[in-house]
Order: structure tokens, then sequence, then C-alpha cells
């Protein structure tokens, strides 16, 4: 009687084990982006830098790379291209981005249009309407000592004749498709040179101008170069990144 009674137990349990084994969990897969906070000025005075400043939120269950466009335009047409660096975002994770434009010599009215670049998608916020109304002439104690050309970066040099804070280098006036990322440093020393290195990544490779802008103190400093980006081939390639590294260790040993 036991033996039957087991026996029928196991007809009942054996299929529910069975069914068990083939069940299967599955996540679907969330592309998210949230913009939390969006800090701007309607108002640019005194020959200040324009910035916007905010995070980004991955929202969803799927990391990705993300970078942000900024394009100034007037009168729709665009004047200026501005790239962030790429930074990744895993789920649940904040990125901070920073973009910048210096308005020269203008005093008028602009439209910032700004654009996300993540997994393959575009978000593109909600236009930004702001105003240059004054301008004043800016020193010009910086100085761009060097400019080399690699195949994802370009290097530079800078000099000041004076310690300076919160140095924003700006490349402009680069061709459509090309992305130039921006760079910001928080200090440069008096009479020291210091290297930077600027990520680039072409469309179709080619020789090309680009104007490298560089802006300290919030539009009190200011120095633009244009320069013909051309790659070093050969043994001149090689030299000249054994030489950089030497640079870089004599100045770590120092």
């Amino acid at each position: 009687m036991k033996f039957f009674l087991l026996f029928i137990a196991l007809l009942f349990i054996l299929p529910i084990l069975v069914h068990a084994q083939i069940i299967k969990i599955s996540i679907s897969q969330i592309l998210g982006i949230e913009i939390p906070n969006l800090d701007y000025d309607k108002i640019v005075q005194n020959g200040e830098l324009f910035n916007i400043s905010f995070d980004i939120y991955n929202s969803g269950s799927v990391g990705y790379a993300a970078r942000v466009r900024l394009d100034i335009l007037k009168n729709n047409d665009s004047i200026f291209v501005g790239w962030s660096e790429e930074l990744p975002l895993w789920p649940n994770s904040y990125g901070h981005y920073e973009l910048f434009w210096y308005p020269s010599n203008s005093t008028e009215k602009f439209t910032a249009r700004i654009r996300i670049y993540y997994a393959n998608e575009i978000k593109e916020l909600k236009p930004i309407n702001f105003e240059v109304r004054t301008y004043s002439s800016p020193s010009s104690s910086i100085k761009i000592t060097q400019f080399k050309t690699y195949e994802d970066k370009i290097k530079i040099g800078l000099v000041s004749d004076k310690d300076l804070k919160n140095i924003i280098i700006i490349p402009s006036d680069y061709p459509l498709g090309w992305i130039f990322e921006q760079v910001k440093l928080d200090s440069l020393s008096a009479n020291k040179e210091k290297i930077i290195d600027i990520q680039y990544v072409p469309s179709i490779w080619q020789p090309i101008q680009v104007n490298i802008n560089v802006v300290a103190e919030n539009g009190k400093y200011f120095s633009s170069e244009s320069f013909t980006m051309e790659r070093e081939t050969g043994i001149w390639s090689y030299i000249s990144y054994v030489m950089e590294s030497i640079r870089v260790m004599l100045k770590i040993q120092s």
C-alpha cells in the first residue's frame, strides 16, 4: 500500500519537476535616458563664456556611451559646433556634461541646440534662446607653443605669463562630420608649458585646418590660432612618440 501511494505521488510530482526545468526567466532590455537638471545663463555679459551643464541619468537596463553636441544658431544658421567627451553610462548611473562657446565680439541673440548621441540613438533637448549683451576685449596672455597630430588625438602645448584658473580649450571651424572634444583644465601655472590631449574622430581622414581657442577665467583671457592637421608618418612618427614619452617622464620626475 505504501509503495502504491508513493508511486501515485511520483506521478503527480514528476511532471512538475520536468516543467520546472524548462522555465526561463528573461529580463527585457530597456534603453532609458533622463535629464534631471539643465543649467545655463540666458544673458551673457562682459565677454563671458556661454556655458551649459547638466547630468544624464541612465534609467534603463542597458549600458551605453553618450556624448553631447552643442550647435549655436544665428538666424537659424549654425555658426558653431562643439562636442563633449564620450562617457560610459551603466544602468542607474549618472554622467556630468559641460559645453562652452566663446561669443568673441558678438552682441546679439542666439539659439543653442543640444543633442545627445547614445546607443546609436539621438535625443534632442528643447532649444535654448539666449542673448549676448556686452563685450569686453580679453587679454591674450596665453600662447599655444606646439601642435601635433596623431591618429585619434592632437597634442598642444600651452604657456601663460601668469597663473590662470578654469581654462577651456574649444576647437572650432573644422569640417561637418568631424568630432573634436572640448577640454577643461583646472589651472595653468605661470611660465610652465602644459601638454594637453584633444581627442577627435574624423569623418574621412584628410589634412584639414582647425582653430584652437583657449579661454581662461570665464573670458578674461583668450587666445586663438589656426593649425593644419597633418599626421606624422614613418620614422618621424616613431621619433615623435619617443620624444613625447621622454618629455612626460621628465615632467613626472621633476
